[in-house]
């Protein structure tokens, strides 16, 4: 899949370690909802074990925010190798963590560590000529869906088998492991881009000056306040109407995931502006079907791939066309880190009015 898509056959190597980089950090991101029964089953029921999920997103929404305003090269050798220690430090704090506060803790910080999710995607991006950049977003896209899945069908079974504190180990060893193999790679590559413009310009500026970069943060922040606030909804609906397990939620995560290479390989034939519109009309057309339809069952799974492949089409095509404005891979981290800042926002929005509707 990515030998079409590289520029350059020796980035190859480096596309690869960033896929199985991306997919194990964003399965790292979900990991609190998976453990935090066994936690509490450990540590005994706390009202800081309930924060533990949230602590790992707002961990991330700051780091990803961060990255967004002051990191002036999300592509670096030394940046990549820094960020992925750090994740592996947050994770073995959380293994070591006597009682419960100190595990929501270590939480945010692996949600931080997990912004490491944006230097994946623009040294990707950075490694490919301006053609293969939609594929290879879409590439990147698709491993971090299946890591969701991974974190969500496999991780409570493991961490069961081995315990939760011994699972948080190993994925500080496998982050550390493969973010040190990303970090020699990169040492090695031929980036395609200008050189960075000093001073880079700031996200603000980016903001202002740039209609495309706008309009594809804003069309995105709509698309994930939907994704975010139907998967708040409808899992629950199914559970409460005794139907959770007619189809694995696993399904609908991995067709957004081949949505996401689908999306990623027609940016190279269609505007990313048509394909983000064509997503976008997928999130309507689902939120639609959803107000009109009374059954359960099938009809709301047949919603829910919906709206997952209108997501990820959306998501892939937004950040082709923002990093499209980019003249040097310093500025399409930037841009692709605005992108997700806004649309993360939007997302957390969109599930807390789920919750609050459901």
């Amino acid at each position: 899949m990515l030998a079409p898509s590289a520029s350059r056959s020796s980035n190859v190597p480096l596309l690869t370690a960033l896929l199985l980089l991306n997919g194990t950090t964003v399965s790292t991101l979900y990991w609190a909802q998976s453990v935090a029964g066994l936690v509490r089953s450990d540590l005994g029921d706390s009202f800081w074990i309930s924060l533990m999920p949230s602590a790992a997103l707002v961990g991330y929404a700051i780091g990803v925010a961060i990255l967004a305003a002051v990191a002036r090269d999300l592509t670096t050798a030394s940046g990549i190798g820094l960020h992925a220690l750090l994740l592996g430090v947050g994770l073995s704090a959380a293994a070591v963590a006597p009682a419960a506060p100190a595990v929501t803790a270590a939480c945010l910080l692996i949600g931080v560590g997990c912004s490491l999710t944006q230097r994946a995607l623009a040294c990707a991006t950075s490694a490919v000529s301006a053609p293969h950049r939609g594929p290879v977003i879409g590439c990147i896209i698709a491993s971090g869906l299946t890591g969701i899945v991974a974190a969500r069908a496999i991780v409570p079974a493991a961490s069961v088998a081995l315990g939760w504190r011994t699972m948080f180990i190993l994925d500080a060893a496998l982050v550390c492991t493969i973010g040190l193999v990303a970090a020699i790679t990169a040492q090695r590559r031929e980036w395609d881009g200008a050189p960075a413009p000093r001073p880079l310009p700031s996200a603000w500026c980016l903001w202002q000056r740039e209609p495309v970069l706008r309009r594809a943060a804003l069309q995105q922040a709509c698309v994930f306040a939907a994704f975010n606030g139907g998967w708040a909804v409808f899992p629950r609906v199914l559970a409460h109407a005794g139907v959770a397990g007619a189809v694995p939620m696993g399904a609908v995560a991995s067709l957004g995931a081949l949505a996401a290479v689908a999306a990623g390989l027609l940016c190279r034939h269609q505007a990313p502006s048509k394909i983000a519109l064509a997503g976008f009309g997928a999130v309507v057309l689902a939120a639609v079907s959803a107000l009109c339809t009374s059954g359960i069952g099938p009809m709301t799974y047949a919603v829910m791939m919906l709206l997952d492949i209108g997501t990820q089409t959306a998501l892939v095509a937004n950040q082709a066309q923002a990093q499209a404005q980019a003249t040097s891979s310093a500025m399409r981290g930037r841009i692709a880190a605005i992108v997700t800042t806004i649309g993360f926002s939007a997302g957390a929005a969109g599930a807390a009015i789920g919750n609050a509707l459901f």
